[in-house]
């Protein structure tokens, strides 16, 4: 068989194959994303075989290695209808597509319809990107290369025949591309933070720039791979940059000639690329009633947003009452709504159908960790754990139990356990993408004294892109390059007075 993406239909195949095209909820799903779609057959083949095809290009390119058979790592894309339905899911104009990395797992909210296909397939591609590089809190990105990779393999294109084509020209950086001051090479490699839009495009561009030289001018070649294992070994920037660049500011030169020369993509045919099959499986009936309701609560709801919710959900609920993946949607609207009851109410029905049901075994910890914080009883949060134990019993590779078992001594004003601050340092493994869980795993090793795994969880919080004009994690970091003694690294911490995220840039 030709290397291709393997469709696996499960369900009424028949209805989905023949007669008119009409659009139902779908689940398309391997070890690399799940997506969750209201569309055609056909919409959903050709979005997946889209991703999967420029997953298998970029772990060619970077050399990626592939996921565990059970990734906890997957991300889940919901497909939700425009850019305007995006928006209103990021509460924020102008965004064409968003990801968001939590304990929960990665998800992205991509729109199935659009005017301007090509620019969101780019959006999509960009933050795909940062997921694979971010996942893995081995390997740290200076803000530029992990931009720089984000803007040139955004730009990919996919043919018919299965072809993805790397590098095409960056035509919504054309402008700052050709500017007539373009940022120096040298200015780029400090990776400063800068101020104001107009700098942001030219590093942006400039990163993009470099990237794409380094990559596909033949000239310099495997220099960036040998810069990033310089920089993972622990040199520092500058001089990771001398070490594998050479003279920084031939580059520099070298840069200007190239942004006015032929710049040309890479195809990668067929042949070179290894999809992973994606099974393709309609949704039951129950799932397709709660999955608009599912959707929105998925993707972030405040408690008003919850609330407007709860009524449609609990309609749809009643409808299958031995439906465990409903009940279990239900629970957790009705507990972002603040409707503690009725959460726990229906976390029981969940387990009573399904006993093993992840979701609600972790909602009905959240439920008793909500009461222990209202009743100020600390006691009360050892009523929460055994639950999170449990949902950590059947998805050992899920990042959630750990955190909210941790949370659940912090809660209390307990000191977390060993037990709990190990639990936490894995959820960093599981999901590293999450700057929350790498800042907490961190702060707990230094309160623990073990500064060396603590500057290794702090490095890819370090070289964040969007860490901030003040960014936290550098500033620790860099203050823990000279301290060995506990009390000093704790008191450091403490002196701090802010987290990654409190002054992050757009």
């Amino acid at each position: 068989m030709k290397p291709g993406i393997r469709l696996a239909i499960f369900g009424a195949a028949a209805a989905l194959t023949h007669g008119p095209a009409s659009a139902e909820w779908l689940e398309a799903k391997n070890s690399h994303f799940t997506i969750y779609g209201n569309s055609t057959l056909g919409q959903m083949q050709a979005f997946a075989d889209q991703l999967e095809r420029f997953d298998s290009a970029l772990r060619l390119i970077l050399r990626l290695p592939p996921p565990e058979p059970d990734s906890p790592n997957r991300v889940t894309l919901y497909m939700v209808g425009t850019i305007e339905d995006v928006e209103r899911r990021a509460r924020q104009s102008g965004v064409a597509g968003f990801y968001r990395a939590t304990a929960e797992g990665p998800i992205a909210v991509v729109p199935q319809r659009s005017d301007d296909r090509a620019f969101t397939t780019q959006v999509l591609f960009h933050e795909y990107v940062h997921h694979l590089t971010l996942g893995n809190t081995s390997s740290v990105y200076p803000s530029w290369a992990a931009e720089g990779i984000a803007e040139f393999f955004g730009t990919s294109t996919i043919n018919n025949k299965g072809a993805v084509t790397i590098g095409v020209p960056n035509n919504a950086r054309a402008y700052s591309i050709l500017s007539a001051v373009p940022m120096t090479a040298s200015t780029l490699l400090a990776d400063a933070p800068v101020k104001g839009e107009e700098l942001q495009d030219q590093k942006y561009a400039r990163a993009w720039l470099l990237t794409h030289y380094l990559i596909l001018s033949g000239k310099r070649r495997n220099q960036l791979v040998q810069y990033l294992a310089l920089l993972n070994e622990g040199l520092g920037q500058p001089e990771a940059a001398t070490k594998a660049f050479g003279d920084v500011d031939a580059l520099n030169k070298e840069l200007n000639t190239y942004r006015f020369g032929s710049i040309t993509g890479r195809i990668l045919s067929p042949e070179m690329l290894h999809p992973e099959a994606v099974t393709i499986r309609r949704m039951t009936a129950g799932e397709s009633a709660i999955m608009p309701y599912r959707l929105r609560s998925a993707t972030g709801v405040n408690r008003k947003e919850a609330l407007a919710l709860v009524e449609p959900a609990r309609k749809a609920a009643s409808a299958f009452p031995g439906d465990a993946f409903v009940w279990r949607a239900l629970a957790e609207i009705e507990f972002d709504a603040g409707n503690t009851d009725a959460a726990e109410a229906a976390c029981d029905q969940a387990l009573a159908i399904d006993p093993a049901n992840f979701g609600a075994l972790m909602y009905k910890g959240h439920v008793r960790a909500r009461r222990a914080a209202e009743a100020k009883a600390p006691a009360k949060w050892a009523e929460a754990r055994p639950w999170f134990l449990k949902a950590n019993k059947v998805n050992p590779n899920s990042a959630a139990p750990f955190v909210s078992y941790y949370d659940s001594f912090v809660g209390s004003g307990q000191a977390p356990t060993k037990n709990a601050v190990d639990g936490l340092l894995r959820a960093a493994y599981l999901v590293p993408q999450d700057k929350a869980i790498l800042w907490r795993a961190a702060t707990a090793e230094i309160n623990q004294g073990d500064i060396p795994l603590a500057k290794h969880l702090l490095r890819p919080l370090a070289y964040d892109p969007h860490g901030g004009k003040d960014n936290p994690a550098r500033t620790l970091l860099d203050q823990l390059a000279t301290i060995t003694d506990p009390a000093a690294a704790r008191a450091a911490l403490a002196a701090l007075g802010k987290t990654p995220g409190d002054d992050e840039d757009d």
